[in-house]
């Protein structure tokens, strides 16, 4: 072949690769590394959207017609290329079309080398496939819907729940629809968030309406085209029909389980229920219904319910209830039955209709109380009523009486519990005074002797003043006057208070107090506080007092009991003599202490552990002692953090005694109960009482007269005042009354002759009760112990006590009282003279009148 032939051939030749590249949307590409230049054919540059002016750039320059995102993975494979790592590659990628927008081509490169020169260079085609990728990405969306179309139908049958169903859903879009997020939106939701730019919102209809909306986002160059959204429209469909399947199943089983719930009701039902169609016909009974009729639920139903009544049918009253019903209104009234066996019984019947959906009645509901034994014990009842009447109208008179007197000795209490701070503790501070001035001025002159007695009269107005003021105190606990008031307090602060007042004293004996608690301890708590103040400041005086060597110790611990309530447990320890089982046991009895030897040396009341004992009731807590003798003792007590769960009710301190063997209740005009209540049931200590009171007030009423006619009317009202509180506390009911009208016509400034006829008439009262006490008291002084004892044990019972006579000291009272007994069997018919010169405090001629017996024995 001529090389004119040649070239003519390789024209001819490049003429149908161009033809063939033009179909087929393909350009030729060729790279000179050397040069750094790609050069391109004229299809690639129509491709491009260009003309052929330009036919290379340098290789950087064609990258960034690359889209941003695609020209990392280009770079990659040119890179690779260039190394021979490859000897070729096909990538996709997007570049930018002359018009602006991106086209999707295939690049098919390859390495080779020039024949003649050995040059190395990079050449391939760059095929058009922007249609074909779309149309990849339709059939994919196509696909995509399918499956969505397909998981939808699946998990609208699997799921349980709505809730479930939808947010399985979301994931399903995101996972299988390829969408960037997927989330169903209220109708608020949607109203508050407009649509984002790369976001499809699909309106979700249930049961005719809107209910939600399906938002979809997806990248920004894979929009939904018009067939996908017909699609998802269907899918929103296919969910709005999940979402009905679901709601309904769920109605269906909530309905399921109220009717299995009213089935239950009603057979379970202690009432005989019935249901009727229009006509009275029998459809359902229960299982009651059959228990109180005699008549099973196959003998019954289809029968007309008036066949109950058998013989005892009142068509009246048939009349009246089926106007009513028939009215759409609610009969209630009674029936007499008749048992299948024939008996009769009563129910009380209530009758309503049952309507449905649209208004209309279908049937009639009736359920029946069987009120037979009812009736019959409200006719008992009825007669029982009426024979009750009668005896209330008797006994009526007998109770207002007995309430009047209940109310009167009340008031005589509370009367002498209010006077009693002042009509003694005045006289007791002026005692204290005069012996302050008294002890000052002996300054002047070495009067021992005289100096400790005035000592000891302090001591002892000191020692009545708190006895005074505990029995006030403990008066009032019992009585329910005192009342807790919850603050809020340190504990620990409490604790560190209490230890400094006391220091001072524990200090002075050589003792230490300390102060242990947790470290989680509360900072803060609520509860009475000037309670539990007093009450560790009286355990840890006690403490200090019997204590002679080592240490006092607090503490304070948050405890939690078995129901889960947390209290604050208090607890005072010491290196004391400790206390025997035994004399705990009497430990919070009035009057009491641990070991009655103490007494001289420690003195006190023995009224401070019962008022603790009263005021940690009150505050719904609890209080004991753990003591071994002579390893010390701890006193605890606990109080509720929060609000108290029961309270704790106080037994009595005495038993009752029996009315009829007690011959002070036979004196007229005494209350011999309500006084022995007063002494807390100790009936010599009410016996000697009411001595005193007959012995001492005898010449008041011509007192009472002269301080009259000489215009010393306050003086003469004391006199009255002062009996009217002893007759109040005694019981004597008559008395107080009369005293208490005198003490009245006294402070209202009436007449003398109406104060004199007051003042007359107490006399005679107080007169009487005299003369009815006197032979009762004879009888009672004659009597001897119970228990007596020899010569030799009364010495030891009473020895040392004729010496605390002698020298005055206070402290005898109280030994006085725990050998009350030895003394009587000892004095005889003397003991009497004997009381009465220790209540005047002359207790020199008690001591002459012991020594005498003393020497006798």
């Amino acid at each position: 072949m001529s090389a004119s032939d040649a070239t003519g051939m390789l024209r001819h030749l490049d003429s149908h690769l161009a033809l063939a590249l033009g179909t087929a949307q393909a350009g030729v590409w060729e790279y000179l590394p050397e040069q750094d230049l790609l050069r391109c054919c004229c299809n690639l540059h129509r491709i491009l959207g260009e003309d052929c002016a330009t036919t290379s750039y340098p290789l950087s320059s064609w990258q960034t017609r690359i889209h941003p995102e695609d020209r990392a993975a280009y770079a990659a494979a040119m890179a690779a290329l260039q190394r021979g790592e490859h000897p070729r590659h096909t990538l996709e990628y997007r570049i930018r079309h002359a018009s602006g927008n991106w086209i999707w081509v295939r690049d098919c490169g390859q390495r080779s080398h020039l024949a003649d020169t050995g040059t190395e260079l990079f050449h391939g085609i760059l095929t058009d496939i922007s249609a074909h990728y779309h149309d990849r990405q339709h059939i994919a969306r196509q696909h995509r819907a399918l499956a969505l179309q397909a998981g939808i139908a699946r998990k609208a049958v699997r799921a349980s729940e709505e809730a479930q169903f939808l947010a399985e859903l979301c994931q399903f879009f995101v996972t299988t629809g390829t969408y960037l997020d997927a989330r169903f939106l209220s109708l608020q939701e949607a109203e508050a968030q407009p649509p984002a730019v790369h976001e499809l919102r699909l309106p979700i209809l249930v049961e005719g309406g809107l209910s939600l909306q399906l938002s979809l986002k997806y990248q920004p160059d894979n929009e939904p085209d018009a067939e996908e959204k017909t699609l998802l429209a269907e899918l929103a469909d296919e969910i709005s029909l999940g979402i009905e399947r679901l709601r309904a199943r769920a109605a269906v089983a909530e309905n399921e389980i109220n009717l299995n719930k009213l089935w239950r009701a009603l057979e379970q039902s202690p009432n005989s229920v019935l249901i009727t169609d229009l006509q009275g016909r029998i459809e359902y009974v229960n299982r009651h219904f059959e228990k109180v009729s005699g008549y099973s639920a196959a003998e019954s139903i289809g029968r007309n319910a008036e066949f109950l009544a058998g013989s005892n049918h009142d068509p009246m009253q048939a009349k009246t209830l089926w106007a009513a019903i028939a009215a759409g209104q609610t009969w209630e009234g009674e029936f007499r039955n008749q048992h299948k066996n024939g008996s009769n019984y009563i129910s009380h019947a209530i009758i309503s209709p049952i309507r449905q959906k649209d208004g209309s009645i279908s049937h009639y509901l009736s359920i029946q109380e069987d009120v037979t034994e009812r009736k019959a014990e409200q006719a008992e009842l009825s007669r029982y009523r009426k024979e009750l009447e009668q005896q209330v109208a008797q006994r009526t008179g007998q109770y207002l009486r007995a309430k009047e007197e209940a109310e009167a000795a009340n008031r005589a209490k509370s009367a002498f519990l209010a006077n009693m701070s002042h009509e003694i503790r005045t006289p007791l501070n002026a005692i204290i005074g005069l012996t302050h001035l008294l002890q000052r001025d002996l300054n002047t002159a070495p009067l021992d002797e005289s100096e400790t007695r005035l000592t000891r009269i302090d001591q002892a107005a000191q020692q009545l003043l708190q006895l005074l003021d505990d029995i006030l105190e403990l008066s009032r606990l019992e009585a329910g006057i005192v009342s807790s008031e919850t603050q809020e307090f340190s504990p620990l602060a409490l604790l560190q208070e209490c230890r400094s007042q006391q220091l001072q004293q524990a200090t002075g004996k050589g003792l230490a107090i300390t102060i242990e608690h947790p470290l989680n301890l509360p900072a803060r708590a609520l509860s009475d506080t000037s309670s539990i103040r007093q009450i560790l400041y009286q355990l840890l005086s006690n403490a200090i007092k019997f204590t002679q060597d080592g240490m006092v110790g607090l503490m304070v611990t948050q405890e939690t009991d078995t129901s889960g309530r947390d209290f604050l447990r208090f607890s005072v320890s010491d290196t004391g003599p400790g206390i025997s089982t035994a004399a705990q046991q009497r430990l919070f009895l009035p009057f009491e202490q641990g070991d009655p030897s103490l007494t001289r040396q420690h003195g006190g009341s023995g009224l401070g552990l019962v008022i603790c004992r009263r005021l940690i009731e009150l505050l719904h807590g609890e209080f004991g002692v753990d003591s071994t003798p002579g390893r010390g003792s701890t006193f605890w007590f606990t109080v509720p953090l929060h609000r108290p769960g029961t309270t704790a009710q106080t037994a009595s301190a005495s038993a009752p005694q029996n009315p009829g063997s007690e011959p002070l209740n036979t004196v007229p005009g005494l209350n011999a109960a309500a006084g022995l209540h007063a002494v807390r049931g100790k009936r010599a200590m009410y016996v000697r009482l009411l001595e005193t009171f007959i012995q001492t007030h005898s010449g008041d009423f011509a007192q009472m007269r002269t301080l009259l006619a000489t215009n010393q009317h306050e003086e003469a009202r004391r006199l009255a005042h002062s009996i009217k509180g002893a007759a109040a506390t005694l019981g004597a009911n008559v008395v107080f009354e009369s005293a208490a009208a005198t003490d009245q016509a006294f402070r209202q400034g009436q007449p003398a002759e109406v104060v004199l006829q007051h003042i007359a008439q107490t006399e005679t009262h107080y007169q009487a009760l005299q003369d009815a006490l006197r032979p009762i008291l004879a009888q009672k002084s004659e009597q001897l112990p119970a228990t007596r004892l020899d010569p030799h044990a009364l010495r030891q019972h009473l020895n040392g006590l004729s010496q605390l006579l002698h020298e005055g000291d206070f402290a005898v009272h109280q030994r006085l009282q725990k050998e009350n007994d030895a003394l009587q069997q000892l004095l005889g018919d003397k003991f009497l003279r004997f009381q009465q010169h220790i209540e005047h405090f002359d207790t020199g001629a008690a001591a002459a009148l012991l020594d005498e017996a003393l020497a006798a024995l």
